[in-house]
């Protein structure tokens, strides 16, 4: 009968290179064909990273009413006067959103109308906001009725900025212009100072009998 060290030396005579070493490189050749039969054949799809949708999919993409600049010059609608007001001191791009719910501390808000350029108001066609996740701007602009994440605020303020399609060196301001309504501005600079402005324009309008 042989013994374990006779069959031993048998295999070794068999495989002169060694079988650990044969198995070792067809384990490594079966990984490499795992590995590249699970890569997408478009390289280019390697890098792409899929946005979550806003909307469901199947659902037709409506695009969202835009004000027009020469239309709302001198009216006396209140969302026209301030969304001209905030253009003029240097807002690039406007969102106006509505409560869908009864309860605006526990709700989604979506986009009702929007200005600014053709990618913002596509990126905010059927855009809906749920202000839970950020408590304490929701509490701040609660109270208060603005609230404004200045470029120099990063980390979360950053993903909110990226939420509205606001670029890093952007100011998102935000009005609660009514216990139903928001307005969203993108700009270059600061409206702190102005903000008093706008939210005069809808208490004055909230205290005129309508027509």
């Amino acid at each position: 009968m042989p013994t374990i060290t006779s069959l031993l030396r048998r295999k070794k005579a068999s495989n002169p290179k060694g079988s650990e070493e044969s198995e070792f490189v067809l384990e490594t050749n079966q990984l490499r064909t795992n590995v590249t039969q699970a890569l997408p054949s478009d390289p280019s799809q390697m890098s792409k990273i899929q946005p979550a949708s806003r909307r469901s999919k199947g659902a037709p993409k409506q695009r969202i009413p835009s004000w027009k600049l020469e239309e709302i010059q001198g009216t006396g609608d209140a969302h026209s006067q301030a969304a001209w007001a905030l253009v003029e001191n240097g807002a690039m791009a406007i969102l106006h959103l509505r409560c869908a719910e009864s309860a605006p501390e526990a709700s989604i808000w979506q986009s009702v109308r929007a200005w600014g350029p053709r990618e913002l108001r596509s990126l905010w066609s059927g855009f809906s906001w749920d202000p839970t996740p950020q408590r304490g701007l929701w509490a701040t602009l609660s109270n208060t009725g603005f609230y404004e994440i200045s470029p120099s605020l990063k980390g979360d303020w950053s993903s909110m900025r990226r939420l509205f399609g606001a670029q890093p060196t952007d100011y998102l301001s935000l009005f609660k212009i009514s216990s139903d309504e928001c307005l969203v501005v993108i700009g270059p600079k600061s409206i702190n100072a102005f903000s008093k402005t706008v939210l005069s324009i809808f208490a004055q309008a909230s205290k005129t009998p309508a027509a």
